[in-house]
């Protein structure tokens, strides 16, 4: 089933999988879409997936698993989890799936990752009040309690201070906690209907 609008989309499969896409119109430093993409899938499921989001298994020392399947340590800098994670699951320009537009190539999008300069600030450390209120974060709250909305929140308000993107992010995130929580109990289904 597809649901949506100009600006969000949701799929959804009776199987007990979901993704969320929302198109967030950011206004700093410059104008520009970007995309929040979510995924959610059933308990059913867990032990059964492995990948980019994980091996949903119920531990957490497995999660980052880099593409060559080799875990790395949640408890590495940002630097070392980006760099020997997330930069491994780039995809090949050579094998890319992907519809690009008339003067886009994978090779385009390729560069433009290999040359992205990412921040390795992170955040959390901070105390901003303004931000806290923002994201409906309680002021005396330590970062651990935060939900998945309130750490998205918080961390696209500090690193772009756009409040669209971080009003949707919080948005995003809340839905997703919602469609988790929906799914641990899915509805069945008679497949012969």
């Amino acid at each position: 089933r597809l649901d949506g609008n100009n600006r969000h989309f949701s799929l959804s499969w009776t199987i007990g999988v979901t993704i969320e896409i929302n198109v967030i119109e950011m206004t700093s430093p410059s104008k520009q879409l970007v995309l929040n993409i979510a995924a959610s899938i059933a308990g059913r499921f867990r032990g059964k997936t492995y990948g980019l989001l994980g091996t949903y298994d119920g531990r957490t020392d497995n999660d980052l698993r880099s593409q060559n399947g080799s875990i790395i340590s949640s408890n590495g800098s940002l630097e070392q989890i980006h760099k020997n994670f997330g930069v491994t699951w780039a995809i090949d320009p050579s094998s890319s799936l992907l519809y690009y537009e008339a003067g886009q190539t994978p090779e385009f999008f390729s560069e433009k990752n290999r040359v992205f300069n990412a921040s390795f600030i992170d955040p959390i450390t901070t105390n901003n009040s303004t931000i806290h209120n923002s994201c409906n974060i309680n002021a005396t709250a330590s970062p651990s309690s935060w939900n998945l909305a309130q750490r998205t929140c918080y961390y696209d308000l500090f690193m772009t201070n756009d409040m669209n993107l971080a009003n949707a992010s919080l948005m995003a995130g809340n839905e997703l906690l919602l469609i988790q929580k929906n799914q641990r109990n899915p509805p069945s289904f008679k497949s012969s209907l």
